[in-house]
C-alpha cells in the first residue's frame, strides 16, 4: 500500500504511475486470464493515452482540490448491489439540484476537470451514432447517467477500492473483506482516498452531492466520522431477486470488465458472502445514526409510489421539497423499469433463504417473494 495516493501524494506525479500500478495489481492478484488479455490491454492503452492529460490536471487542480471544503456533507445512498440504488440515485438527482458522480466522471476520474467540457460531447455524439447499450442497466449508454463512486478509486489507482475484486475476481474475497471489514490503518487510507474523490466532485460541481457505492452500506461509522452532518438513505429489496439480479450483474462484469474468468459456482458464493457481510454490518452500525439523518425504504415501494416515497425521504431528512414535476417527467420518458420475473431453481432459493436468514427475519415482508413469481425492475 505504499503506492496509494492517500499514503504518498507525490507518487501520483510520477510519469505513467497508473500503468505501473495496474501491472502491480495484476501481479499481486494472480495474473490475467488468457481470454481477458484484450480487456487488460485496453485498460493499459487508455492510461497510456491519457497520461499527459492526467499530469496536467494534477499540476493545475490537485492543490485546489485538497484545499476545497464541502459546503454541506453528502447524501449517501446505501444498499446492496441490485437493490435499487441506481434507480434511487436517478430519482434523487431529478428531484433535487444536487450533484452526483456520472459515468463519465467515473471512467475519467483522473482527468474530468480538464476533459469533461470537450471530451464528453465527442463521446456523446459517438454514442448517438453508434448505439451502445449500458449493459449493467440494459439501457442506451449516456455518459451523464449517475454512477457509483468506488470504481473511480480504481481509475486513480487507489489501493482501497473493493472494485478491484470485480476486475480481479480470483481475489474477490481478499478485496471485498479487506475494504469492507478493514482494520484501522486500511480504513484510514480508504476514507482519505474516498474523501479526495468527494472533494473533487464538490469542487467541480459546486453542489451538495449524492454519493452511491454499495460497500458504503457496511462502513457507516467511517462515513459518519468523516461527515458528521451527512444524510443516509438505505434501500432494501427482496433478497431472492437481489441474488438473481446480481448473477446478471456478474455476467456483465465477466464479459466486459473482468481481467480473470471464474466459475458460476464461485460467483454465486461471492454474491452470498458479500450480501451477508455488507447487510449484517449495516444492521450492527445503523444505530449510530440519528433518526433525522437516516431513512430506510423498500425498492418495491419506490417503484410503485415514487412520488410518495420521495416526499417521505425529503420530509424525514429535512431536504426541502422534491421537484415532483421533474420526477414525473423522468418516469414518463423512461422505459427502463419494465417488470421482469426471475426464474431460478428451488434448491438455490432454499440456499438463499438459509444463507440470508437474517435478512428474511429482519424484513419479514420479503418472505412472500419467490424466484419464480416476483416481478422486478429488469435493470436494477
Amino acid at each position: 500500500f505504499i503506492f496509494s495516493p492517500s499514503i504518498n501524494i507525490a507518487v501520483k506525479f510520477l510519469p505513467f504511475y497508473p500503468v505501473f500500478m495496474l501491472l502491480y495489481f495484476a501481479i499481486q492478484s494472480k495474473g490475467i486470464s488468457i481470454g481477458r488479455v484484450p480487456i487488460f490491454l485496453a485498460f493499459l492503452i487508455r492510461f497510456i493515452l491519457f497520461e499527459p492529460l492526467r499530469l496536467a490536471e494534477l499540476i493545475i487542480f490537485e492543490r485546489k482540490i485538497h484545499r476545497h471544503q464541502l459546503q454541506e456533507d453528502p447524501i449517501f445512498i446505501l444498499g446492496h448491489w441490485r437493490s435499487g440504488t441506481s434507480h434511487l440515485q436517478q430519482l434523487l438527482s431529478k428531484a433535487t439540484n444536487y450533484g452526483t458522480s456520472t459515468i463519465f466522471q467515473c471512467l475519467f476520474a483522473d482527468t474530468y476537470c480538464l476533459s469533461q467540457r470537450w471530451l464528453k460531447p465527442i463521446f456523446d455524439k459517438l454514442c448517438k451514432r453508434i448505439p451502445i447499450t449500458y449493459s449493467f442497466q440494459r439501457i442506451p449508454l449516456r455518459l451523464d447517467l449517475p454512477a457509483e463512486l468506488d470504481p473511480a478509486l480504481c481509475i486513480i489507482m487507489s489501493s482501497y477500492a473493493y472494485t478491484w475484486g470485480h476486475l480481479f475476481p480470483c481475489n474477490f474475497q481478499y478485496w471485498s473483506q479487506m475494504m469492507v471489514l478493514s482494520d484501522e490503518k486500511k480504513a484510514t487510507g480508504w476514507i482519505k482516498d474516498y474523501d479526495y474523490l468527494i472533494k473533487k466532485l464538490s469542487f467541480f460541481n459546486k453542489k451538495r452531492l449524492i454519493i452511491k457505492s454499495p460497500g458504503d452500506t457496511a462502513r457507516l461509522h467511517l462515513l459518519l466520522k468523516q461527515y458528521p452532518n451527512a444524510k443516509f438513505i438505505y434501500i432494501h429489496r427482496s433478497p431472492i431477486p437481489v441474488f438473481h439480479s446480481n448473477r446478471y450483474l456478474w455476467s456483465v462484469i465477466q464479459k466486459e470488465n473482468s481481467f480473470q474468468k471464474i466459475t458460476q459456482a464461485r460467483i454465486d458464493q461471492h454474491i452470498i458472502d458479500s450480501y451477508r457481510i455488507i447487510l449484517s454490518q449495516y444492521l450492527k452500525k445503523r444505530a449510530k445514526i440519528d433518526d433525522d439523518a437516516l431513512m430506510e425504504i423498500r425498492f418495491e415501494a419506490l417503484l410503485q409510489t415514487p412520488l410518495t416515497t420521495l416526499a417521505a425521504i425529503f420530509n424525514q431528512l429535512k431536504l426541502g421539497v422534491p421537484d415532483q414535476q421533474a420526477v414525473r417527467s423522468y418516469i414518463q420518458q423512461t422505459s427502463a423499469y419494465n417488470a421482469k420475473a426471475y426464474k431460478g431453481e428451488k434448491s438455490m432459493e432454499s440456499l438463499i433463504r438459509r444463507s440470508w436468514a437474517f435478512s428474511f427475519e429482519h424484513w419479514p415482508e420479503a418472505n412472500s417473494f419467490s424466484s419464480s413469481s416476483h416481478p422486478s425492475s429488469n435493470n436494477r
